[in-house]
């Protein structure tokens, strides 16, 4: 089996020379090269994901949930068998998957796991994602960016952007989502998750109910004032139980009342006033 790691050097907080060091023994347990360290934008990063998925047998992602994002939206999911060794911030995906914290026993984990097909999230018919959300994470995150840029680590950025983002004052957002067979309107809509996983970062379960593997997306609509949004998401990751309108349909249309953007596993997605998610029933294959 050819196996390469491709290594996002944007992601985290190593440099491109610090990441090569402590992906050498991973490496080497997977018999891999490591590439993509070199790629100067996110578009040259994802034509060297596209390359190497064209010669190797098991592309392996290093970096955070936002470099697994890229890799998907740049190969063919289904036919390319992708793995995911944890080097960014929040690292959704490495609790999702249980992943062990040392990047050895990930990469034994992945040479000796097995191929598994999950679903994918299908956001205005040409976005993958395994989660992401509508409201007010996109200013958190774009204030959590500022945080991080000025040396402030990861949980420790995320709670500031939280609470620059209350202060902010953000507008909530009137929504309705339709569903096979029902229609929810929300007129002070703070987020909308849509999402295959329990976790977002640093380990929050904000719906616990998600699986990667059921065939449904799971959605919920959370109206919580702002400042009482971060501590029910810690509450909800606690006492396993979403905390807001959940439902888990197979697709769902989104009608807003003025643009907002998608923000798809930490990054940024699409923006628009209207939103279509459908699920894609096994379209990822995951060595795990």
């Amino acid at each position: 089996m050819r196996c390469a790691i491709v290594a996002n050097p944007a992601a985290g907080r190593l440099s491109p020379e610090g990441k090569l060091r402590v992906l050498e023994e991973p490496a080497g347990i997977l018999g891999a090269e490591v590439f993509g360290l070199d790629t100067v934008s996110p578009d040259d990063f994802a034509r060297c994901a596209r390359f190497l998925s064209e010669t190797h047998d098991l592309l392996v992602a290093a970096g955070g949930d936002g470099t697994i994002l890229e890799v998907i939206n740049a190969v063919d999911t289904r036919r390319t068998t992708l793995a995911y060794l944890p080097l960014g911030s929040g690292n959704g995906l490495r609790y999702a998957l249980h992943y062990p914290k040392r990047l050895t026993e990930a990469a034994r984990r992945i040479r000796e796991g097995r191929t598994r097909a999950y679903d994918l999230v299908l956001c205005n018919g040409g976005h993958k994602t395994l989660f992401g959300s509508l409201g007010v994470e996109s200013e958190v995150l774009r204030r959590t960016a500022t945080h991080r840029a000025r040396g402030i680590p990861g949980l420790w950025a995320y709670g500031l952007g939280t609470l620059a983002a209350m202060l902010g004052g953000y507008r909530r957002v009137s929504a309705v989502m339709r569903l096979p067979g029902e229609t929810i309107h929300e007129s002070r809509l703070l987020s909308l998750v849509v999402a295959k996983l329990p976790y977002y970062g640093f380990g929050l379960r904000v719906i616990p109910h998600a699986r990667p593997a059921d065939g449904r997306i799971h959605l919920l609509a959370v109206a919580y004032p702002l400042a009482c949004a971060f501590p029910a998401a810690i509450l909800s990751s606690a006492i396993l139980l979403p905390l807001g309108k959940y439902r888990n349909p197979t697709e769902v249309q989104v009608a807003l009342d003025r643009p907002l953007r998608f923000q798809s596993m930490g990054e940024p997605g699409p923006v628009s006033d209207r939103f279509t998610f459908s699920v894609l029933p096994g379209a990822l294959r995951m060595r795990c």
